[in-house]
């Protein structure tokens, strides 16, 4: 029987949710395109003193996929708290040396795919070094993904990566080879869009005969998507990406949350997301499905010296592969 192509765009703990999951799936073939903006925390250090591509979205993916023993996993998430190796991953730092070393990080990921046993494919959406920058409507221009991830940007006027990357063929080639594309959730302008606004990866998306499968964010992230709907999401994806829209989205509908949740929720000056006005995506072809895509698995307790802010809610992938006919 023919396996099931699938193909994932995204970053962090949204696509690791995922890729743990389908990596699992008998029926299918994994694919996995990773942004490749990353500056900030051990990512970014590594990026201006080694020259390199970002890693830690790949490491994320590596493990994710990884059939591995459970200590080597753990090896590659390992991050350093003490002296001058405080904020790095053991996996970062492995993934940037291996790199130097073949010269590329499509190779560094080949060999180290090799070493966890990974089970799919993995390719950065392009191997050309860029940043993402945002203008304000003052002019001001916020550079680099790892300072537009702390920053008020609500209301930006436009939002683009420098240096005009390319789209990796083999991320190309993978998609047009899809029979799903799943966008995963995640970090909205951090993680998401970096993908979707690379070059060539619109037109892409459009080329590919796949089913293309958004699934919404949980929560809103203050100054970034604050008073966001799902419709206000795919709205903005639509807009930077230059017409692009998903076939599909998947949208959580469950609302209760703990009242711990609930006030850390409210700390980080977050909201659960809604639905919002469809009518006019769903009039453009769009269609919404809606179920309780919460988790109930407690959330890993964050490292000291980990800086980036991890999200308090997680999807629970088997109910989103299940809306996706691909587990029962």
């Amino acid at each position: 029987m023919k396996k099931v192509n699938i193909v994932t765009i995204g970053g962090g703990t949204g696509s690791f949710t995922l890729l743990t999951e389908l990596k699992e799936l008998p029926n299918v073939e994994v694919s996995a395109i990773v942004a490749m903006s990353d500056s900030g925390g051990s990512t970014g250090k590594l990026r201006v003193d080694m020259g390199v591509l970002p890693a830690g979205d790949v490491r994320q993916v590596l493990v994710a996929l990884s059939r591995s023993p459970e200590m080597l996993r753990e090896l590659f998430t390992y991050r350093y708290d003490v002296g001058t190796m405080t904020g790095h991953t053991f996996g970062n730092l492995f993934l940037s040396t291996l790199e130097k070393i073949t010269g590329s990080l499509e190779e560094a990921i080949k060999q180290a795919g090799k070493i966890l046993n990974v089970r799919g494919r993995i390719y950065p959406v392009t191997l050309s070094q860029h940043h993402l920058e945002v203008t304000m409507p003052n002019g001001e221009v916020v550079h680099g993904e790892g300072v537009i991830d702390n920053r008020y940007i609500q209301g930006y006027t436009s939002l683009t990566l420098t240096d005009t990357p390319t789209l990796n063929p083999h991320a190309r080639q993978a998609i047009l080879d899809a029979d799903i594309v799943i966008i995963a959730p995640g970090n909205f302008y951090c993680s998401i869009i970096p993908n979707l606004v690379v070059p060539g990866m619109p037109e892409t998306l459009a080329e590919s005969k796949a089913r293309k499968v958004m699934v919404a964010n949980l929560l809103t992230k203050e100054g970034h998507t604050t008073g966001f709907g799902v419709a206000e999401f795919l709205k903005e994806v639509q807009r930077l990406s230059g017409g692009f829209l998903p076939d599909a989205v998947l949208y959580n509908t469950n609302m209760s949350v703990t009242q711990e949740l609930q006030e850390l929720i409210k700390e980080e000056k977050g909201e659960m997301v809604t639905l919002g006005g469809v009518a006019e995506l769903e009039d453009q072809g769009v269609e919404f499905i809606g179920t309780d895509l919460l988790s109930q698995a407690a959330t890993a307790p964050q490292s000291k010296a980990d800086t980036v802010k991890r999200s308090l809610l997680r999807h629970d992938a088997k109910k989103v592969l299940g809306l996706l006919g691909l587990v029962n």
